[in-house]
């Protein structure tokens, strides 16, 4: 008798775990003319000249619902350590500090094409006044690509400053490729965004019931740190804490949308009272995703976030639902011309039809009987009565200044078999093992499977002759990489198919 010996097998599903970071909008006492932890008053400056009034008004797009919105403009830069300075603030801890200064710019956003901090080093960025701050930044936000988005910073000038022993300070590496030149008033009063009046905050009573799915919700930032759109966290049918996020094909194809890898998504970032509209005190920033799959007919595109939202973030993965059938209403909920967090809600059943200028059945058309949506609304999800995500917008011809109200979804059933293959179709990433589950709910991250866990092979100890199946215990997603051992090879063999 051969005996066929089998050992546990443990794998890692190669998803790599980083930080986020943090964003206050409040004044940090911290912050004097010497920054956070500097002594010398006179920070090394980079200043950049003011932008011809003809050239931005160039740079201003026709704005419509189905593109982007652009805020600002992108100004190339090359800044690296050495175009700042280090300062010995006690016998083995430096300070390094640079200011950047565009002038007349109503915001800055900070684009770094090289990024590595070590394991000891805190970065901190903030605009002059220290009004607003993130940090602080680790090395769990270094990641394989080697580069890094900021958030938005009011003002036309931003400090970044980094504290490290003195022993590890040459280790540190940064270079700024450009920074995004804000030509929009994006900050009006501590209100983010200028949205129209019509909209309604998501903490207004119309959002009672919502605060599970606002929480899956971002603000999605390009690239470029110009550009805005919104998108949703989705769950998949393993239930695993795979950060899949659902937005807009156009949102990703747009021409200065760039490499994903480097797009930034703010989370939680609502007015903290209905009334009056207010800044949040601080938004979850995460950097950098991977397409998995985008589809121009139904406008999807699904994103992995390279980072993994840890189980006490407070964010949620979105349910939905690939039916068919028209559900009984409708809710949106976006951040229209990058505002805080809102909310719509049209009180009849959508209908399936074509976009405008298009062919094919392959949107949810509503027509909005509370709040609208604009520029940057593009890419946020449409979720059902059940608080399913139904399809994602495309666009329209809502805003607060319109008489239709009209917007246009692409449609969750339709891209689910999208264009026929992995790269066109949310199927084979949300349900990888083909289950035909047609629904899912919204789930906190603190209830999903880790997506970095073991595996066993489940199966007969042994057996005498001819072959025996065996199965890997969880049900993997797709990309996952397995390594087989066996103690004696002249005892038996293991030949994995599927």
């Amino acid at each position: 008798m051969k005996k066929f010996l089998i050992f546990t097998i443990s794998l890692l599903i190669s998803n790599i775990h980083f930080g986020q970071v943090f964003t206050n909008t409040y004044s940090d006492p911290r912050i004097g003319t010497t920054g956070l932890f500097g002594k010398k008053d006179k920070v090394k400056t980079q200043t950049l000249s003011e932008l011809d009034s003809y050239e931005l008004r160039s740079e201003i797009k026709n704005e419509s619902i189905d593109k982007p919105f652009q805020f600002g403009k992108i100004r190339p830069l090359n800044l690296s350590i050495s175009s700042g300075d280090w300062e010995n603030i006690t016998n083995d801890t430096s300070v390094w500090r640079l200011k950047i200064i565009s002038k007349k710019a109503l915001s800055i956003t900070i684009n770094f094409d090289r990024f590595h901090l070590t394991d000891d080093a805190e970065m901190y960025i903030y605009n002059e006044g220290g009004i607003m701050i993130t940090g602080p930044i680790t090395s769990k936000e270094n990641n394989p690509e080697n580069i890094w988005g900021s958030s938005i910073y009011k003002g036309d000038a931003v400090i970044i400053e980094i504290k490290v022993p003195t022993i590890s300070k040459e280790k540190n590496e940064l270079h700024i490729k450009s920074i995004s030149h804000g030509y929009k008033e994006m900050f009006i009063d501590k209100t983010f965004g200028q949205s129209g009046g019509c909209n309604i905050n998501v903490l207004c009573p119309l959002g009672n019931g919502w605060v599970n799915e606002r929480n899956s919700v971002a603000l999605v930032l390009n690239a470029s740190g110009n550009e805005h759109c919104s998108g949703t966290l989705i769950n998949n049918v393993c239930n695993t804490n795979i950060p899949y996020f659902l937005t807009a094909n156009h949102c990703y194809t747009s021409n200065s949308a760039g490499a994903v890898s480097n797009w930034r998504f703010i989370f939680q970032y609502w007015s903290p009272a209905c009334i009056p509209s207010r800044d949040g005190s601080r938004s979850v920033l995460f950097n950098g995703s991977t397409l998995r799959a985008n589809y121009a007919a139904s406008d999807f595109a699904l994103l992995e976030l390279t980072q993994t939202p840890p189980a006490n973030s407070g964010i949620n993965f979105s349910g939905w639902s690939r039916s068919a059938t028209n559900p009984a209403f409708t809710t949106g909920i976006h951040h229209p011309s990058g505002d805080v967090m809102k909310i719509s809600q049209d009180n009849v059943a959508p209908i399936k039809t074509n976009y405008p200028g298009l062919s094919g059945n392959n949107h949810w058309k509503v027509d909005w009987d509370n709040g609208v949506t604009e520029g940057g609304s593009s890419g946020s999800a449409l979720f059902d009565e059940n608080h399913r995500i139904i399809g994602q917008l495309h666009g329209g011809y809502s805003s607060c200044s319109s008489s239709d109200l009209r917007d246009w979804y692409g449609a969750f059933d339709i891209s689910w078999t999208g264009g026929g293959t992995n790269s066109t179709r949310l199927s084979n990433w949300l349900d990888p093992n083909n289950l035909g589950i047609v629904t899912t709910n919204t789930t906190d991250v603190s209830t999903l499977g880790s997506s970095t866990s073991s595996a066993y092979i489940l199966g007969s100890d042994n057996f005498c002759s001819g072959s025996s199946q065996y199965n890997i215990n969880p049900v993997l997603p797709p990309g996952t990489s397995i390594s087989w051992t066996i103690s004696n090879n002249s005892i038996g063999t293991i030949t994995p198919t599927g």
